[in-house]
């Protein structure tokens, strides 16, 4: 799971360090604007994936890797006709995408529409998705993102809300999106935006209990393991980013979290312990558009300087591929069909030239892709 058109805010002093590019110098297109003053001032990233060589690269980069299915979850980021017609001109194209596309609504960008007006936010998106989806990119007409805290990657996440959606304004989108039975998505990265995110579900459920509401965490940076005790008891569900411990456990350790909490980034095991069902995404381009590294950062919580910390919460190799695979089409609300091999389902799978429950956990992430299903025509990786 990834995002399309992605805007991101990074501190200046972790550019090199976690040198974030992609293929074909999609990074050469990135508009740099600063934004803050100081010894660490924050810089915003915007990514011009309305230009349609830049799409293709990003066409390319998923096809290559394997993947049948992406999301994008926040759509559209800053212009819906814009997105659209880049969307109808690249990734409709069934000769060239070998992979099916599912956005999310924004919720942020809807409620500016109407001035704050949720329900109305509620009609435009059934709307938009009725008119804009086909059988290779659909629109969900019953997801909606919100945010709770801000980034991992600019530190704006620990003990901090950020101020473009505050507490008192995401439970009021909860509240409604909620009442009309949508899956709701929520950025949550820090632990106090966890608590956040938390005793807003449980409000709502208490209000109007729902036992299915699929309520799902994105990101999931750092949190308490109290915390992965009430994810499953309220019934939530997450989507991790499992490579912020890869880049980011070092540095953090130094500076913002210190040793105990970095070290401790992106405990998965916990809720999967607690049976929560759990997928990784990169974010793209966060990280890399990769599943098999997604999943070996998991389970080895090796840094990018080569240390392992809290080997106690390394997932296993089974779940590793669980959250890339079936647990990655729970969240997404398409398990029935896809995420497993199974009569009724559609034909999409990847095939692998080794088999990442055989190999050295090390190793998983090196193994080759030989081609992917979509559909059950196969595409071979050249």
């Amino acid at each position: 799971m990834m995002r399309i058109f992605s805007t991101k805010y990074l501190r200046v002093r972790l550019i090199k360090l976690v040198s974030i590019c992609c293929l074909d110098k999609l990074a050469s297109n990135a508009l740099w604007q600063e934004t803050s003053k100081g010894k660490n001032p924050t810089w915003i990233i915007s990514f011009y994936y309305y230009d349609s060589h830049l799409l293709l690269c990003f066409l390319k980069v998923t096809n290559n890797f394997g993947m049948t299915a992406v999301a994008d979850l926040e759509f559209p980021l800053i212009d819906e006709k814009m997105q659209v017609a880049k969307t109808n001109e690249i990734l409709k194209d069934k000769n060239k995408t070998h992979f099916s596309t599912y956005c999310v609504a924004s919720g942020r960008h809807y409620a500016r529409l109407y001035d704050g007006d949720y329900q109305k936010a509620v009609e435009h998106i059934k709307k938009v998705a009725g008119e804009f989806s086909d059988d290779q990119v659909i629109m969900y007409p019953d997801h909606v993102k919100g945010f709770c805290d801000g980034a991992f990657y600019s530190q704006l996440m620990q003990m901090r809300v950020a101020t473009w959606m505050p507490p008192a304004e995401l439970e009021k989108m909860m509240r409604v999106f909620w009442r009309n039975g949508f899956q709701i998505h929520v950025h949550t990265n820090g632990d106090l935006g966890m608590k956040t995110l938390l005793d807003i579900v449980e409000t709502l459920m208490n209000e109007s209990p729902r036992e299915k509401h699929r309520t799902t965490i994105e990101h999931a940076g750092y949190f308490t393991e109290e915390q992965a005790d009430r994810i499953a008891k309220l019934g939530l569900l997450v989507s991790a980013a499992p490579y912020y411990f890869y880049t980011l456990a070092d540095s953090y350790s130094e500076q913002g979290l210190g040793t105990r909490r970095a070290h401790a980034m992106v405990p998965i095991k916990w809720l999967f312990d607690r049976g929560v069902t759990t997928a990784f995404h990169s974010d793209f381009t966060m990280a890399p558009s990769q599943p098999l590294l997604l999943a070996w950062s998991a389970i080895n919580r090796i840094t990018a300087e080569g240390n392992c910390y809290r080997e106690d919460l390394k997932v296993t190799p089974y779940q590793g591929m669980e959250a890339i695979t079936k647990n990655a089409a729970i969240i997404m609300g398409t398990d029935d069909i896809m995420g497993t091999i199974e009569g009724g389902k559609l034909a999409n799978f990847t095939i692998l030239e080794q088999n990442p429950l055989a190999v050295e956990e090390i190793a998983i992430k090196d193994i080759k892709i030989f081609a992917s299903v979509y559909k059950g025509k196969m595409y071979k990786i050249e």
